[in-house]
Protein backbone atom coordinates (compact mmCIF):
# COMPACT_ATOMS: atom_id res chain seq x y z
CA UNK A 1 0.00 0.00 0.00
CA UNK A 2 1.42 3.09 -1.41
CA UNK A 3 2.12 5.74 1.90
CA UNK A 4 -1.01 8.49 2.09
CA UNK A 5 0.93 11.20 3.00
CA UNK A 6 4.01 11.43 0.74
CA UNK A 7 7.68 12.10 2.63
CA UNK A 8 8.79 15.89 1.75
CA UNK A 9 12.48 16.40 2.74
CA UNK A 10 12.37 19.78 4.69
CA UNK A 11 15.41 22.18 4.99
CA UNK A 12 16.06 23.28 8.49
CA UNK A 13 17.58 26.12 9.88
CA UNK A 14 18.37 29.46 7.89
CA UNK A 15 18.71 30.09 4.58
CA UNK A 16 22.17 30.50 3.34
CA UNK A 17 23.16 34.34 2.80
CA UNK A 18 26.65 34.43 1.61
CA UNK A 19 28.19 34.81 4.60
CA UNK A 20 30.65 33.54 7.01
CA UNK A 21 29.69 33.66 10.71
CA UNK A 22 32.50 34.82 13.03
CA UNK A 23 32.57 34.16 16.88
CA UNK A 24 33.84 36.86 18.70
CA UNK A 25 34.28 36.81 22.52
CA UNK A 26 33.97 40.03 24.38
CA UNK A 27 35.27 40.80 27.90
CA UNK A 28 32.80 41.88 29.94
CA UNK A 29 34.35 45.47 30.04
CA UNK A 30 33.82 45.69 26.29
CA UNK A 31 30.16 44.49 25.94
CA UNK A 32 29.58 47.20 28.41
CA UNK A 33 31.35 49.13 25.70
CA UNK A 34 29.23 47.49 23.05
CA UNK A 35 25.37 47.76 25.03
CA UNK A 36 26.20 51.33 25.76
CA UNK A 37 27.26 52.38 22.13
CA UNK A 38 23.85 50.48 20.99
CA UNK A 39 21.60 52.61 23.74
CA UNK A 40 22.87 55.51 22.23
CA UNK A 41 21.56 54.42 18.75
CA UNK A 42 18.19 53.11 17.68
CA UNK A 43 17.25 49.33 19.07
CA UNK A 44 19.66 46.77 17.51
CA UNK A 45 20.79 43.72 18.27
CA UNK A 46 24.44 42.82 19.23
CA UNK A 47 25.50 41.35 15.99
CA UNK A 48 23.88 44.02 14.33
CA UNK A 49 25.59 46.73 16.14
CA UNK A 50 28.91 44.86 15.52
CA UNK A 51 28.08 45.27 11.86
CA UNK A 52 27.51 48.76 11.85
CA UNK A 53 31.04 49.49 13.99
CA UNK A 54 32.68 47.87 11.23
CA UNK A 55 31.60 49.40 8.46
CA UNK A 56 32.11 52.98 10.72
CA UNK A 57 35.55 51.95 11.40
CA UNK A 58 36.10 51.10 7.90
CA UNK A 59 35.11 53.95 6.09
CA UNK A 60 36.91 56.37 8.29
CA UNK A 61 40.74 54.18 8.09
CA UNK A 62 42.99 55.30 5.65
CA UNK A 63 43.65 53.41 2.23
Amino acid sequence: MADAIPDIQKKRGRPAVGSTGVLVKLPPEDLELLDAWIAAQEPMSRPEAMRRILKLVAMRAPQ
